[in-house]
């Protein structure tokens, strides 16, 4: 999350709008403070229907997220998706549509603490759009 929260912050101080999309596997891993971050940081969504889901991202203009179902949902909408993959493989599992860009980090890099190299390919990518 630490990564998520550090993309958001230099996008919101680019005047970008970010709202964060928490499913029940986010909210039992994440604690309390973690939560409270992302609330004072942007609009969090929560208990969503997956119906509320398509529609808040087919309204979206960039997602970006890690190798979920939510993701895959994202980008066969249509929806500019940036995916990350830390232990499983891209080339098998990467989210399918017009406009998909994956990054991959190491098991224990992306996922297990903050990486600022993924942070700045990420925010790369974006400025480019």
């Amino acid at each position: 999350i630490d990564n998520f929260l550090a993309v958001t912050e230099d996008l919101i101080s680019n005047n970008n709008e970010v709202v964060f999309l928490l499913g029940p596997a986010e909210k039992e891993r994440f604690s309390n403070a973690t939560i409270k971050t992302i609330n004072s940081l942007s609009r969090c969504f929560t208990d969503l229907s997956l119906s509320k889901v398509l529609e808040l991202l087919s309204c979206t203009d960039i997602f970006i997220g890690n190798d979920s179902g939510i993701t895959h949902l994202a980008a066969g909408l249509g929806t500019r998706t940036l995916s990350v993959f830390g232990p499983t493989n891209p080339d098998i599992c990467k989210p399918i549509g017009p406009d998909v860009t994956v990054f991959t980090a190491g098991k224990t890099t992306f996922a297990k603490k903050s990486s600022s190299r993924m942070q700045r390919k990420i925010l790369k990518v974006l400025c480019e759009l």
